[in-house]
């Protein structure tokens, strides 16, 4: 039996126990969920081993929505029951794939002048933050107009400075 704690802010949002009974060729697990949106659920998914290429064997989870092998199981808040991503009722994605290209680009950016400790402009001045390696200043301006190109923005307007 294992219990986990889900915390957040240092408090406890949800709590699992898991019990699993394990033979040669099968196996059960048992899950006690109560989620942060306050859903309780037991349910028991089946367990299957896997033959590996070396020798011994790797444990799976039988989806008990698809009938599949999955490595994980996932649970979204509304959903009673836990299941691989092909059992979801629609695909899930995390949200940075729901970005246009351009986004992630700018995001890009914005974390790299973030990096050098720069609050100007999106395509403003860099300067080289005290304690940083000149080589690897250069890398990072160098991934900059790798970046400020993609956004077929002129990089003659960018100018380097020493920081002061």
């Amino acid at each position: 039996m294992v219990g986990i704690r889900h915390l957040r802010g240092g408090s406890a949002i949800a709590e699992t126990i898991l019990r699993a009974e394990v033979g040669v060729t099968a196996g059960l697990l048992t899950i006690e969920h109560r989620g942060a949106d306050g859903m309780k659920i037991e349910q028991s998914v089946e367990l299957a081993p896997i033959a590996m290429p070396r020798g011994g064997q790797r444990w799976c989870f039988v989806c008990p929505v698809t009938g599949g092998l999955a490595r994980k199981l996932y649970r979204y808040p509304g959903l009673w029951h836990f299941c691989s991503r092909k059992g979801l009722p629609e695909p899930v994605t995390y949200g940075c794939q729901r970005d246009s290209a351009a986004k992630r680009t700018m995001r890009q950016i914005w974390e790299l002048r973030e990096r050098l400790g720069d609050k100007g402009p999106l395509l403003g001045s860099l300067a080289e933050p005290d304690g940083m390696s000149e080589a690897e200043f250069l890398r990072h301006v160098r991934r900059y107009l790798q970046l400020a190109s993609r956004l077929n923005f002129s990089p003659h307007g960018i100018k380097m400075r020493k920081a002061s």
